[in-house]
C-alpha cells in the first residue's frame, strides 16, 4: 500500500428509522479493521483513504450542534487531503452489454486492460468498475475528488453515464461483500466473461457471500498517457499554484552548450535517478520530455531510441528496456508538447539559455 499514512476509511450505515431511511455516518476506522464489516446489510464505504478524518470527527463532536443540521453527520466540513486507492466509477446498467462496450472502450481507446480492472455487481442492478488509481500516478492532495471526476468525465465521455456524486469528498458507495436490503443480493466481484453471460446469471452468484475471488494484480506502476492525462487535468482544473519545479538555475554557464539549443534538453541528457529527496524530475518525466523533443526535431524513431538507450546508461537506476520503448512509442503516437514553461523544463532551465526572457514565468518557447 502506498501514502500508508493515509489508512483512515469512513464505514456508514444505512438504517430503518420511525421517520422512515436515515444514515448512520462518522465511523471512522483503520483500513485493515474493514473486514470485520464484511457479511452485514446495508454497509458503505469512503471512495477515498484519509489520514486527519477521525480527528476531525472527534473536533464536530466536541462541539455540539456544529454538525447536526448536515446530512453528512459528523464528518461535515472535512476539507483536508485524501487519496484512492481506486478510481471508483459507478454505473447505474442493468444492459450487461453496456457495461461491455465500456470495458472495451477503456481497453481500447485508453489501453486500460480489462486485466487491470476489478469489476463489482452492486447487488441491486448496477456495476462498480474500478482502476487502479497508479495507473496514473496520483498524488494525495485536498483537491483529489475533483481531479479524479474530471478523469472519469474524460474516460465515460459520451460512452455511459456514471454517478458524479460519487466524487463528493466525503462520498461512500456500498461495501464489497456486504447484502442489498431491497434485493437481498451481496455486492460481488466478477470478472468480464461473466457479463456475457447476462444479468441473471450474475445475480444468482450473488445470492450468496461467496469472498472466494481472484482480483487481479494491482499494478504498481504508472502508464504515461493517463499519469499525462492527469497532468493536464490538474494544470487546467486544479488550484492555481507554481508547480513542483519552477524556478530556473541562475548564472550558469558552460560553453559546452551549442548556440540556440535548449539548454535544458542537455542537463536532462546527463541522466537522472528516480524521485529524490529534493524533488527533481524522475526518470519517467525526463524521459518522456526529451523523446517528444526529438520526435519535434525530426528524427526518425530508431535513431531517438537510439539516443533515449544512451541516456538510460546515465540514470540510476536505468529503466527497463520495455519502459524506454514505451516513452519512445507514447512520444511518436501523441500530440504531447513541453514548451518552457512545462515544470521539468522550468527545473533543469538556464539563464544563459537563447530562450530565456528574464522572466521565470514567460518563456519564448
Amino acid at each position: 500500500m502506498i501514502y500508508k499514512e493515509f489508512d483512515e476509511v469512513e464505514i456508514s450505515f444505512r438504517k430503518q428509522g420511525r421517520n422512515g431511511t436515515y444514515w448512520d455516518r462518522g465511523h471512522i476506522v483503520n483500513l485493515k479493521d474493514v473486514p470485520n464489516y464484511y457479511g452485514r446489510t446495508d454497509v458503505f464505504i469512503s471512495s477515498a483513504r484519509y489520514k486527519s478524518l477521525k480527528e476531525h470527527t472527534e473536533e464536530n463532536k466536541k462541539n455540539g450542534d456544529v454538525y447536526k443540521s448536515s446530512r453528512l453527520g459528523v464528518v461535515a466540513g472535512f476539507d483536508g487531503e485524501l487519496y484512492y486507492d481506486f478510481i471508483v466509477i459507478d454505473i447505474d446498467q442493468i444492459d450487461t452489454k453496456q457495461v461491455m462496450l465500456f470495458i472495451e472502450h477503456l481497453d481500447i481507446n485508453y489501453d486500460i486492460y480489462k486485466e487491470m480492472l476489478r469489476i463489482y455487481f452492486s447487488g441491486s442492478k448496477g456495476y462498480h468498475i474500478l482502476i487502479p488509481s497508479t495507473l496514473f500516478d496520483l498524488k494525495p492532495s485536498s483537491w483529489l475528488n475533483k481531479q479524479v471526476l474530471k478523469i472519469v468525465e474524460e474516460l465515460c465521455s459520451n460512452v455511459i453515464a456514471f454517478d458524479a456524486s460519487l466524487y463528493d469528498k466525503l462520498q461512500a458507495y456500498r461495501l464489497r461483500y456486504t447484502k442489498h436490503s431491497g434485493s437481498n443480493l451481496y455486492k460481488t466481484p466478477i470478472d468480464f466473461q461473466d457479463l456475457s453471460k447476462g444479468l441473471d446469471y450474475i445475480k444468482s452468484l450473488s445470492i450468496q457471500n461467496s469472498m472466494k475471488f481472484n482480483y487481479p494484480e494491482y499494478p504498481t506502476e504508472f502508464m504515461i498517457h493517463l499519469a499525462q492525462m492527469a497532468v493536464d487535468i490538474e494544470k487546467n482544473g486544479g488550484p492555481k499554484r507554481n508547480g513542483d519545479f519552477l524556478e530556473p538555475r541562475e548564472n550558469q554557464v558552460n560553453t559546452d552548450f551549442p548556440p540556440m539549443r535548449k539548454r535544458c534538453i542537455y542537463e536532462m541528457l546527463e541522466g537522472t535517478m528516480e524521485h529524490s529527496e529534493d524533488g527533481s524530475p524522475g526518470r519517467m518525466e525526463t524521459g518522456i520530455r526529451l523523446a517528444v523533443h526529438f520526435k519535434k526535431e525530426k528524427y526518425g524513431r530508431e535513431y531517438t531510441r537510439a539516443i533515449m538507450d544512451v541516456w538510460n546508461s546515465f540514470n540510476r537506476p536505468p529503466l527497463s528496456e520495455a519502459r524506454i520503448a514505451e516513452l519512445v512509442s507514447t512520444a511518436y503516437k501523441s500530440n504531447y508538447d513541453y514548451g518552457c514553461k512545462d515544470p521539468v523544463h522550468k527545473y533543469y532551465c538556464d539563464t544563459n539559455c537563447f530562450l530565456f526572457t528574464g522572466d521565470a514565468n514567460v518563456r519564448k518557447g
